[in-house]
């Protein structure tokens, strides 16, 4: 079989100005279950996204390997014949990084350039803290 690929956010579904109206379409659910079944092909779909998010929304494609916030979650094909179940990507051990403490220092630097631009805002994934400013106008 041929690996398949996906990004999600910018390429299966255009971005929209906060993510969480970036839910996909019944055209591009179609255009998935379409590529779950077929036996040629071994699909992905990478995403920034939480683990949460990408299960509610594809977690019916039994077929397809989804990988959130960028490599750091993984759930394989429940066609694999092994427990489908989020795996930490390779190399990540999660046993020694203290993501409370880092996120507390960053959490308050990131809320400063939310509370400077209110059109922004932040947020909060097991690995990461993101900072949207999609709808903050141009200077």
């Amino acid at each position: 079989p041929k690996a398949l690929f996906l990004d999600y956010d910018g390429t299966l579904r255009e971005f929209e100005a906060r993510p969480e109206l970036a839910v996909p379409t019944d055209e591009i659910m179609a255009l998935l279950r379409a590529l779950n079944d077929r036996v040629d092909l071994e699909p992905h779909i990478i995403s920034g996204r939480d683990t949460g998010f990408l299960e509610e929304h594809f977690g019916g494609l039994e077929r397809f390997t989804l990988i959130a916030e960028h490599g750091f979650k993984i759930l394989p094909p429940s066609s694999q014949g092994v427990d489908r179940t989020w795996r930490l990507g390779e190399d990540q051990d999660d046993s020694t990084v203290d993501h409370d403490s880092w996120k507390a220092i960053m959490r308050t630097e990131i809320m400063r350039l939310v509370d400077a631009n209110p059109r922004s805002h932040m947020e909060e994934k097991y690995f990461s803290l993101v900072w949207h400013f999609r709808e903050i106008d141009d200077e």
